[in-house]
């Protein structure tokens, strides 16, 4: 459980996801351009916040820096191309009758902030 003040994301190790992109070869894309001094905070701010961690990984995908209405900076990272490769997942998303069904007589809950989620 965390603190609704925190701004940590709660971490689990129980399972391990990976992308499936087939038999693709890796694709790293040169970054956009954005201002540093910028993009350093708000990389600096996600690390340490435990949002992002440095990679050697040879898959690269471009940083956006979206002024948002309110002055903020929107942290984006476009992934259409390796989207484009990766296998798509046949399982169905649940339908909310059916969520409502299981979560029926349930006493403990959780919940996942997705504003910022894109």
């Amino acid at each position: 459980m965390r603190e609704e003040s925190s701004k940590k994301p709660g971490r689990t190790d129980l399972l391990k996801f990976q992308i499936d992109t087939g038999d693709s070869q890796p694709i790293k894309q040169q970054p956009y351009r954005v201002s540093y001094t910028e993009g350093e905070a708000e990389i600096q701010q996600y690390m340490e916040l435990g949002f992002v961690r440095e990679s050697n990984s040879p898959w690269a995908s471009p940083v956006l820096m979206i002024r948002k209405p309110d002055g903020g900076i929107r942290f984006c990272i476009d992934y259409r191309k390796l989207n484009a490769v990766t296998v798509k997942d046949c399982y169905p998303m649940p339908l909310i009758d059916d969520i409502s069904d299981v979560l029926s007589g349930s006493k403990m809950f959780s919940t996942m902030d997705i504003a910022s989620g894109y």
